[in-house]
């Protein structure tokens, strides 16, 4: 309030006023924090800074991934949002008042395992299928010719580590997998050799090369001369042996 009086009359007075303003000098940001599947992100930290990254003020998000943040008017205002699990993010210099952000999921910490399964025999462990499960997660490699094998970006988790294979017997082991865990070595892992022995099969056909079903083929062992199997070529004229041992062979086939 500004007081003046006349001291006349007709005599004419100037007073400039000032005007006093209850509005402070600031400004509400609002928005939604939500996921890559529109999904809210409540207790999402959302934090006001100068454009020189100085701290201003900070809030969090509701439990539908919405925030208010109120800010001095007349600084250049950056935002940054951080939630575990989601990638950070960091804005540029802000002009709008309503500010929405989508956060990304942050990938998980991951391991390297490696390992080597080995036959209780000498026999080489080539090519054995390695697999490791958990109840979100499944991947599959093979040995090399050393029998190692290694799985790149594996998560924390609870893991079964199965090996199967042409010539080993299953085998099933468990390990975890700890959080922050960059490298597990597993111990070497030994198996079964399943010896499944040789085969041997072919064709049998007449003198145009047309194939004969039904042909009786009698496989013999070439040192002794002995009858070791014998078998029918089947619709198609293909006969097959399997399981044999190591050792010489020949056969004869007999046409209907």
């Amino acid at each position: 309030m500004s007081s003046f009086y006349i001291s006349s009359d007709g005599e004419e007075q100037k007073k400039n006023l000032n005007c006093m303003c209850n509005t402070p000098a600031i400004r509400a940001i609002t928005g939604k924090i939500i996921n890559q599947c529109g999904e809210p992100i409540p207790n999402a930290t959302i934090k006001s800074v100068t454009a020189c990254l100085e701290p201003v003020a900070h809030t969090t998000s509701n439990e539908d991934g919405e925030y208010t943040l109120t800010v001095p008017k007349f600084i250049g205002i950056k935002l940054i949002v951080s939630k575990d699990d989601f990638i950070t993010i960091c804005t540029g210099v802000i002009v709008s008042d309503t500010q929405n952000f989508t956060m990304v999921c942050q990938e998980q910490s991951t391991c390297i395992i490696k390992g080597r399964a080995l036959f209780n025999s000498c026999k080489s462990p080539c090519a054995l299928r390695i697999r490791i499960k958990s109840k979100d997660y499944e991947k599959t490699c093979f040995t090399n010719s050393n029998g190692t094998f290694i799985f790149l970006k594996v998560p924390p988790g609870k893991y079964v580590l199965i090996i199967d294979g042409n010539e080993c017997y299953k085998k099933v082991i468990g390990f975890i997998i700890e959080q922050g865990k960059e490298y597990c070595q597993l111990p070497d892992i030994f198996v079964d050799w399943k010896n499944i022995g040789g085969t041997l099969h072919g064709i049998i056909t007449d003198s145009n090369g047309k194939p004969i079903a039904n042909s009786l083929v009698i496989l013999y062992n070439k040192d002794s001369d002995l009858i070791i199997n014998h078998t029918m070529s089947n619709d198609e004229g293909i006969y097959f042996f399997g399981n044999l041992p190591l050792g010489s062979y020949y056969v004869e086939a007999y046409c209907p």
